[in-house]
């Protein structure tokens, strides 16, 4: 498994997502399956059984970004290949409630990022900072005068943007 997403939430390392060989074919792991880890003991619960979440269904992806805000997980972007080969990156945000294992598609205000994946992501007090990444290439043309693109191929390219999401409750996230 590469490209998953981890936290720690109190004593417990929580993991999912990513992709993986299975059966000689690579396959996006679900971002329902979160596994968990206690970390005096280093041992996976019920040997990786995976706990169960409820909620919106989150894109299954790589390289999104999670960190966590009480027993809130935050996990933004990321980027999953179609079956015709083309590469889409994601610019939800979502939370998964840590007591009740249940993700939630955020309601974001405002501009919005455009879809990344391999991102920065931390928190600052009840903010989420959201910086660089890697966008597709046609997604350049909705960058904020000023803001840096590199390319790194064909079809994608690095940005030095930063995006900040407050966190306000029953109103949504704003993005600025």
């Amino acid at each position: 498994r590469c490209g998953h997403e981890s936290v720690l939430v109190r004593d417990r390392l929580l993991m999912w997502g990513g992709v993986g060989r299975v059966s000689g074919r690579w396959q996006y792991f679900s971002r329902r399956e979160v596994f968990s880890m206690d970390v005096h003991s280093q041992q996976w619960s019920h040997r990786m059984a995976t706990i169960a979440t409820e909620g919106d269904e989150p894109t299954p992806c790589v390289d999104a970004q999670c960190c966590v805000i009480d027993n809130i997980i935050y996990s933004f972007g990321g980027g999953y290949n179609t079956d015709d080969g083309r590469r889409v990156r994601l610019n939800e945000m979502l939370s998964l409630d840590y007591e009740n294992m249940t993700w939630k598609k955020l309601e974001v205000r405002g501009n919005k990022p455009p879809g990344r994946s391999a991102c920065g992501l931390c928190a600052v007090g009840e903010k989420l900072m959201i910086h660089g990444g890697l966008i597709s290439a046609t997604g350049r043309e909705k960058l904020s005068a000023g803001v840096q693109y590199k390319k790194f191929n064909s079809t994608c390219g690095y940005v030095n943007d930063c995006w900040q999401f407050c966190l306000r409750e029953g109103s949504g996230m704003l993005c600025v």
